[in-house]
């Protein structure tokens, strides 16, 4: 089917789940390339390619109205791997060090991710 060289423009948000393994860019551009968006298309803000979830994607005249969508509260999970330290400090490095964790706690591990529950502000 050809493309139509004059898509409709279109106003509005979706909810795009992102997968584990692109990046939220090529999420975006994945959109433009379905809907033939070209102009003022944005997304919420930027995953890293090991993250999957909600990318909050806006066309047209909802691009402003982004910053509101965004600036409420998010919810994250995480999955650790303990005993083994990474040159990047995420599953993406190089195993630079193992080690034993069998003493390790339920407690000592809630104690040290204490810090990430509530409000924390990502830079």
């Amino acid at each position: 089917m050809a493309k139509n060289p004059n898509p409709p423009v279109v106003s509005g948000f979706l909810n795009l789940y992102k997968p584990v393994g692109i990046t939220s860019m090529d999420a975006l551009r994945q959109v433009k390339r379905i809907t033939g968006q070209r102009q003022k298309v944005g997304h919420g803000g930027t995953m890293d390619p090991l993250a999957r979830g909600v990318l909050p994607v806006c066309f047209g005249q909802a691009t402003r109205l982004m910053d509101h969508v965004v600036g409420g509260v998010k919810r994250y999970r995480m999955d650790i791997t303990l005993g083994t330290s990474t040159t990047t400090y995420d599953a993406e490095g190089e195993v630079v060090k193992t080690g034993d964790y069998e003493g390790l706690t339920e407690e000592t591990v809630a104690e040290h991710l204490r810090p990430w529950v509530g409000v924390v502000q990502q830079t």
